[in-house]
């Protein structure tokens, strides 16, 4: 595309690769590559390239903590109980919004991105799908009502597929066994995301785990 001048070819892949940079914790990179495509769409009138550049920051902020910021970024895609029409962007999310939503104290909003989510059926529309979307209803609830919630979500078919996803699935699973001090069964999902996250490369991620199973 850059050889030949397909500018409008090449911005979804910088931002393939800008997502790919944040979840690995290269944010300078990242940075850049967000700025690139800020500079190219932006006179352009290109306004989904505001979305790309959302969908990095959040995934960024999630990577390093920040989770009102993720949550920010992520609501900016997809308002909280709002599934807004030709918007795909906001399937890739609901994942990052849920959790940065609950672990910004924002209950009532993720709740309702839940409800959202269940009254549109969208798991019926995908394996990774019903996947994150069962383990949002779980990371939306109390611990007493949770554990099961994302039994479920882990017990789906073709889940295996969706490897990033699903590490991620697992780690918000362990994070709440540990808490409930399920020690053995936290290790066993913790286990299982850090192979992923290390394989994946990444390193914030893996971090994060690595400090659950400490």
């Amino acid at each position: 595309c850059a050889a030949h001048g397909y500018q409008a070819m090449a911005s979804p892949c910088r931002f393939i690769q800008a997502v790919i940079a944040a979840g690995r914790g290269d944010y300078t990179r990242a940075q850049e590559l967000t700025d690139e495509l800020v500079q190219w769409a932006g006179p352009r009138g290109i306004r989904v390239a505001d979305k790309w550049v959302w969908r990095v920051r959040g995934l960024a902020a999630l990577g390093q903590g920040d989770f009102e910021e993720a949550y920010q970024q992520a609501s900016m895609i997809a308002p909280p109980g709002l599934l807004t029409r030709h918007n795909p962007n906001a399937l890739r999310v609901i994942l990052d919004l849920v959790e940065a939503a609950v672990r910004s104290g924002h209950d009532a909003e993720a709740a309702a991105h839940v409800a959202a989510m269940q009254e549109a059926n969208l798991a019926g529309l995908s394996s990774r799908l019903a996947l994150v979307v069962s383990a949002s209803a779980a990371m939306a609830v109390p611990d007493d009502r949770a554990l099961a919630l994302f039994q479920s979500a882990l017990a789906l078919p073709g889940i295996e597929r969706w490897q990033w996803d699903l590490a991620r699935v697992r780690l918000a699973y362990g994070e709440r066994l540990r808490r409930r001090r399920s020690m053995t069964d936290a290790r066993v999902q913790l286990n299982a995301a850090l192979e992923i996250f290390e394989r994946l490369g990444a390193r914030p991620w893996a971090e994060r785990t690595t400090a659950e199973l400490r």
